[in-house]
């Protein structure tokens, strides 16, 4: 079987950080977001891997193309062979906005009949896990997605065993960054919750040994203590983090933060300043007690 380490959360949570941490072991291989989201469909080949280089261009994701390819699953920077959906539509309707109990069903209803292309997509993922393993000799491939669907996914592939990383981080963090997007504190907080509400439901059903929760703010203040429980977790000997940790090479695709300078790890609680009281105390009530029981408290 190939082990997969894969890290879910909400935007925002520190998952590109965890991407580069984890891609520093010489028995992991990390590529971030797996799963991207690729928007621009027509210059997706212009976009640049954490290296410098397009997508169309980087030396790794290069021979990823030719190896998967010549195994009968195209892949390049156009048709992402590891993106199970696509299609805005049938992700909205079978992937997106799962705490809504009413979709809920309505996705059970559909999934079925959207089995065939399921099963293709499983196999593309199988085969360019099995080929990004061999091409780096790696015996775990980390998989920063975040989406909770995905991970269920890749969870029902016999040939991969999936230990899943519950990556959390405090809800005002996720509403203060949101917001500089231009959602409502309202719309952020609910988006959380929501978020957060599907995330349980996927831990949940999962053995325990295949599973662990990890704090962005422990891990921040912690990072080697952190780490070394992470790999313990994926059965990977303890080493010691670099003090650069983009400091070897890494080939990263995900948010932007992939290509900033900063190469130190740092706890990031801008949002302590930047929300009101009214706000951070808003914030903590839209999202309830979910909160409190992932350990944050007003």
């Amino acid at each position: 079987m190939y082990k997969v380490a894969y890290v879910m959360g909400t935007s925002h949570c520190g998952s590109t950080m965890l991407a580069f941490l984890l891609n520093s072991h010489p028995e992991i291989v990390s590529v971030g977001e797996a799963s991207p989201s690729l928007k621009r469909n027509h210059d997706r080949h212009l976009l640049p891997c954490s290296c410098g280089s397009p997508l169309g261009e980087c030396s790794f994701w290069t021979e990823v193309y030719r190896r998967v390819s010549e195994q009968g699953v195209e892949f390049t920077p156009l048709n992402w062979a590891m993106i199970y959906c696509s299609n805005k539509l049938i992700r909205d309707v079978l992937y997106v906005n799962r705490a809504n109990p009413v979709v809920e069903s309505i996705r059970r209803i559909l999934l079925p009949f959207h089995t065939p292309h399921i099963r293709k997509k499983n196999y593309a993922n199988l085969v360019s896990i099995k080929t990004i393993l061999e091409m780096t000799n790696s015996t775990v491939f980390a998989d920063a997605s975040k989406s909770p669907n995905r991970f269920e996914l890749l969870n029902t592939i016999p040939e991969l065993d999936v230990r899943l990383i519950w990556l959390i981080r405090d809800p005002r963090a996720f509403v203060n960054s949101m917001r500089r997007r231009g959602l409502s504190l309202e719309d952020a907080a609910i988006r959380w919750k929501k978020t957060q509400i599907v995330m349980q439901r996927a831990y949940n059903k999962i053995s325990d040994k295949k599973k662990m929760i990890l704090k962005y703010e422990e891990l921040c203040t912690a990072p080697q203590d952190k780490m070394n429980s992470v790999f313990r977790f994926l059965e990977v000997p303890e080493i010691e983090l670099p003090e650069n940790y983009k400091s070897t090479p890494h080939h990263i695709i995900g948010h932007k933060t992939r290509l900033d300078e900063q190469t130190k790890i740092y706890l990031n609680e801008k949002w302590k300043k930047n929300l009101t009281e009214e706000e951070k105390n808003k914030t903590m009530e839209i999202v309830g007690r979910l909160a409190t029981d992932l350990g944050y408290d007003a």
